[in-house]
């Protein structure tokens, strides 16, 4: 998918640089309380739309994951270093009802 970026976008689009920004602006902090308060479910199946490095799978408790972002560069960071068994593809739930395969879509 084809996005116009503007030269912020253009330095957060490393990995490194993103995940730095996200520590300095607490996000990873934000995330992490928004996730430990909503999601109770042991094996939740998730959605998590613009999932970016896919970080917020540190805080969730065995998911049925499916990461969905724009960026390539992100998603081919995710699928070398999360150790846990995720999906980065949605297309099989075009042909499902969300609501009947998902607990939660989650969209930072």
């Amino acid at each position: 998918m084809s996005h116009k970026t503007n030269k912020f976008h253009k330095i957060l689009s490393s990995p490194l640089i993103y995940s730095t920004f996200q520590k300095l602006m607490k996000g990873d902090k934000i995330r992490k309380k928004i996730l430990k308060l909503n999601v109770k479910k042991i094996n939740p199946k998730i959605l998590d739309i613009g999932c970016g490095l896919g970080d917020s799978l540190e805080y969730i408790e065995n998911p049925i994951y499916f990461g969905y972002d724009i960026s390539k560069t992100y998603i081919e960071y995710a699928k070398k270093n999360i150790k846990k068994k995720v999906f980065f593809f949605v297309e099989i739930l075009v042909k499902k009802k969300l609501k009947d395969y998902l607990n939660l879509i989650i969209f930072f």
